[in-house]
């Protein structure tokens, strides 16, 4: 830049220029010109680089030895001097408010001549989170997706896009990652519902202001007649209307009927008799049609996104000496919660002097269904006609179906089947009660400690089972377990860590659940008692003692049986049997010495006792003894 320094900057010439400045025109103070400078160019302003001021840049003009600045609030309209004799290429603009607009323009001075100032540039500065997205719009006439797009926020990094169902609800992210462009295409919005959306810039600072609310919705796909398209009306079949029926068209949300006269043995021209059909069917009532003439009939699909060709076309005629087809029942209802059979009831329908047709499905959207009564006559009783639907296997759990009914008139030998209702009814059954458990049987092990019950399973609906136990002889029954999905339980002994004793007899009885927590009654009982088992591997061997009284020692081991608390050991001598009683159920080996000269031959035995029993009045509980073994 080509500047000049200021030798004679007086102040009172200075102020004369930012006066004449400040109006915005060039020229000289009075009785003192010279050559006004270029106006200066290549004026730039930051937007939200800096925090708490705006940086005006511009470059080089011809001539000039310093510059006057210009500042306008919000709009570029009322402009103020803001500096004076500003000697470099550069001004900063602090402090000011963040996020607000502001406008400058530059002046070239030299000596008391000034520039025109130049073109408005905007800048504003900008602290933490960005500012709000402006001019968010939405195309329309979109099919199967939502765009939005928007101006891009200077300080912001990406954006995130929130959705909507009503303006002021709750709104959810729809972009998993980041959005970096200043677009997003809602590829998941249903066809035809209207959404919200607002937009939230996104910095180093986190989330800034949302976007003003916006709506959109996206256009159902143009409807396509796809495979086999056929399109049929009826010829003479009915006393009151040609009926046409098609197949569905892809994306299709409507249907619109058009029907031609014929002329010279082909259709005529076209008109439309229906719109907005929802169904697959329409019924030309159109009294003014000429019995058994012919009629050209097209459907075209239609959908929000546009519509499809007329598809195929069928000539159908009226025959006004046919039965009028009636209208099915008004309302239908099924039975929900009865054992293996759904009562299915409907409106009378007076003029169905043919009975009725009954259909059902397995499903809520009434495919396949099957016809489960056919030209039904059953008397109606206080207007309602009703139909038992027991062809339904017995099911393990509840199972639904759904019902349909038509109705048919007869004139002559014609007969004609109604339509059936637009909604079917839902009706239940529930499983039969499960049957009560049998084959109960109570084994012990004697190697684990244990009782086993056991039975047979209910039926093939039972899903668990219950067990109950008395231990009184059967006058008080308590639970022990249920949710039982096997068809046994074991016990094992209190000392263990279970609940049963040795030698105490215990009944039980078992109630089968099915899955709708429905019972059964109680079974049988059946008894099971762990007894006490028999010392195995019982061994009595014996030394002689080289003593005064030429003894011997006799040792007995034998193996611990579960259950036992402790042992008795008798050996015979002189007549009788002496006991030596062992406390300690571990204990499986004792000695003792005979007790005269010579001994060594006396007989040995061994059994098992348990003296724990809890329950009141029971008694010590005594295995029966061993074999007698000698040494």
């Amino acid at each position: 830049m080509k500047l000049k320094k200021m030798i004679n900057a007086g102040i009172l010439t200075g102020l004369f220029a930012v006066i004449v400045c400040a109006c915005g025109g060039a020229g000289s103070l009075s009785g003192n010109s010279s050559a006004a400078p270029d106006v200066p160019s290549g004026v730039t302003a930051t937007q939200g680089t800096l925090e708490e001021g705006v940086l005006i840049n511009w470059d080089d003009a011809g001539d000039a030895e310093y510059y006057i600045v210009y500042k306008a609030l919000d709009t570029p309209e009322s402009f103020k001097v803001v500096a004076t004799r500003v000697m470099t290429n550069s001004y900063t603009d602090t402090p000011v408010s963040s996020g607000r607009i502001f406008y400058y323009r530059v002046a070239a001075g030299n000596g008391n001549s000034w520039s025109e100032p130049g073109t408005e540039v905007m800048g504003f500065a900008l602290k933490g989170t960005p500012m709000p997205p402006a001019s968010v719009t939405i195309p329309v006439n979109q099919i199967g997706q939502v765009t939005l797009e928007w101006d891009a926020v200077i300080n912001a990094d990406s954006y995130n896009v929130y959705r909507c169902d009503v303006k002021y609800g709750t709104y959810a992210k729809l972009n998993s990652e980041a959005i970096t462009s200043a677009t997003y295409t809602d590829t998941t919005a249903l066809a035809d519902k209207k959404y919200y959306y607002k937009i939230v810039p996104v910095n180093e600072y986190g989330e800034g202001a949302e976007s003003v609310i916006i709506s959109g919705s996206a256009l159902q796909q143009i409807p396509v007649w796809s495979g086999t398209v056929v399109l049929t009306a009826t010829d003479e079949t009915f006393g009151e209307k040609v009926m046409i029926t098609w197949t569905a068209a892809d994306y299709a949300a409507t249907y619109t009927v058009l029907r031609a006269p014929e002329v010279e043995g082909a259709a005529g021209e076209y008109a439309v008799i229906a719109e907005n059909v929802t169904g697959l069917a329409f019924d030309d009532r159109d009294t003014d049609i000429s019995d058994k003439t012919p009629y050209y009939y097209r459907v075209v699909a239609v959908s929000s996104g546009g519509q499809t060709d007329s598809g195929l076309s069928d000539a159908g005629s009226v025959d006004r000496s046919k039965p009028a087809q009636v209208n099915p029942p008004a309302t239908v209802r099924a039975s929900k919660g009865s054992i293996n059979v759904i009562t299915v009831t409907w409106s009378e329908v007076p003029e169905a002097n043919g009975g009725y047709s009954v259909y059902r499905s397995s499903s809520s959207s009434f495919t396949l269904p099957i016809k489960v009564a056919d030209k039904f006559t059953a008397a109606a009783v206080e207007g309602k006609i009703s139909f038992d639907d027991t062809t339904m296997a017995p099911v393990a759990d509840r199972e639904t179906y759904y019902y349909k009914v038509t109705a048919w008139s007869v004139a002559g030998v014609n007969e004609v089947e109604s339509g059936m209702n637009a909604s079917s009814a839902e009706g239940f059954t529930n499983p039969d009660l499960p049957g009560v458990p049998v084959n109960i049987v109570g084994s012990m092990n004697y190697t684990d400690g244990s009782i086993t019950v056991s039975w047979s399973a209910a039926d093939s609906w039972t899903r668990q089972y219950t067990v109950y136990r008395s231990d009184d002889g059967g006058e008080n029954y308590n639970l022990i377990c249920q949710n039982q999905t096997g068809t046994s339980i074991t016990e094992t002994l209190v000392a263990d860590g279970g609940t049963v004793e040795a030698g105490i007899e215990y009944l039980y009885q078992i109630k089968a659940i099915n899955s709708l927590g429905q019972e059964s009654a109680l079974s049988s009982d059946t008894s099971a008692m762990f007894t006490l088992r028999v010392p195995t591997n019982f061994q009595v061997t014996s030394k002689y003692n080289y003593d005064w009284y030429c003894t011997y020692t006799y040792t007995v081991t034998w193996t611990a049986v579960k259950g036992a608390t402790g042992y008795e050991v008798g050996y015979y001598y002189s007549d009788e049997w002496h006991l030596i009683g062992i406390a300690n159920p571990a204990t499986t080996t004792v000695t003792f010495k005979s007790p005269n000269y010579g001994g060594g031959s006396y007989p040995v035995r061994i059994r098992s006792i348990n003296t724990t029993p809890d329950i009141e009045g029971d008694e010590d509980i005594y295995s029966d003894y061993s074999a007698e073994v000698r040494p």
